[in-house]
């Protein structure tokens, strides 16, 4: 992964500068006291998601997406122009402070057309040389075809959950800097392959219990800092991490990847919760004073990541409990 470069280099020197800090020696004991464990056992995606939103066990090896280009015939010929900029208003005025997304405002007429363009803009973009660039790019696409395609999923009276559009993520074709592919691809043979499980907490899939949307587009030179932000926004989350009875509660989306955040400076997911966590509160403390750490993996809601004026519960539901193995 190392070979990917920037990126990953990015967020480990970052980390080496403060490993001298309480948070990260006591990250640091913990891990080595847990070096000698073996690795967590792989997960089936079919006990934790339906079919159509499978992930890395039964993604393709290969990163090659077959050589030839798939554009997206929905994406308008006559679309207004758009760049970041546009893309960055447009996140501006309809995603909430707590990440949600006012897809009433976003489904008018004006501002369709415009996310639309801003689709058809990373659709035709040059592929960036620099690594950073090119995560950018690629997180940028994903969360807005995503919107894309709840828009236009809205439009059907009964929908209320991504999961239950038949190919939302394995079928659905979208166009990302001339490549032709589905949200499943662009996630599993572009974006998790650069290394860095910071994009987890950066990839909204248009479920309550995604990560909270950023406001703005991701950008290269501000990548690192932007990554290390949301994934504190996202570990903050109760939807996301919190103290359950004796346990410790985390996203389904941890189960799913693990293997993922055992990339250093993290090591397990245990860790990476650690270096996000709030260090004075109950989840930072739970982990370093475990002597034997319990995961309950928090029930996901697919219900679509929509903004209301009601309050909106935090209190999911809970599958079986495990014992993980950092």
């Amino acid at each position: 992964m190392m070979g990917h470069g920037g990126a990953i280099r990015g967020f480990t020197m970052r980390h080496r500068r403060i490993i001298g800090s309480g948070l990260w020696v006591g990250l640091i004991l913990w891990l080595v006291g847990c070096a000698g464990e073996e690795a967590p056992e792989a997960v089936s995606a079919d006990e934790v998601l339906p079919a159509t939103v499978d992930r890395r066990a039964d993604a393709p090896e290969s990163t090659d997406l077959g050589g030839t280009t798939r554009p997206d015939p929905t994406v308008a010929a006559d679309r207004p122009a758009a760049d970041l900029e546009s893309y960055a208003a447009l996140l501006g005025e309809t995603v909430t402070p707590d990440g949600l997304v006012r897809y009433r405002l976003l489904a008018e007429p004006g501002r369709r057309d415009r996310l639309e363009a801003v689709v058809g803009y990373f659709a035709e973009a040059a592929l960036p040389p620099g690594p950073e660039q090119r995560l950018a790019l690629w997180c940028n696409a994903y969360n807005a075809n995503v919107l894309r395609a709840v828009v236009h999923e809205r439009e059907q009276a009964d929908f209320s959950s991504v999961i239950d559009v038949p190919g939302f993520f394995d079928a659905r074709q979208i166009t990302v800097a001339g490549e032709g592919m589905t949200l499943i691809e662009l996630e599993n043979l572009r974006i998790r392959p650069m290394g860095d499980p910071r994009t987890h907490g950066a990839l909204v899939r248009g479920g309550m219990s995604c990560p909270p949307l950023r406001s703005e587009p991701y950008a290269g030179p501000r990548l690192d800092e932007q990554l290390d932000e949301q994934c504190r926004r996202w570990v903050a989350e109760p939807r996301t991490c919190r103290i359950v009875d004796d346990e410790i509660g985390l996203s389904e989306v941890m189960k799913w990847h693990s293997e993922d955040f055992q990339a250093m400076p993290f090591g397990s997911v245990p860790g990476f919760v650690l270096a996000y966590a709030d260090p004075a509160g109950a989840v930072a403390r739970y982990i370093v004073n475990s002597d034997h750490l319990r995961i309950r993996w928090l029930d996901y809601d697919w219900t679509v990541n929509e903004a209301s004026g009601e309050e909106i519960s935090c209190a999911s539901n809970v599958d079986r409990v495990v014992e993980p193995t950092p």
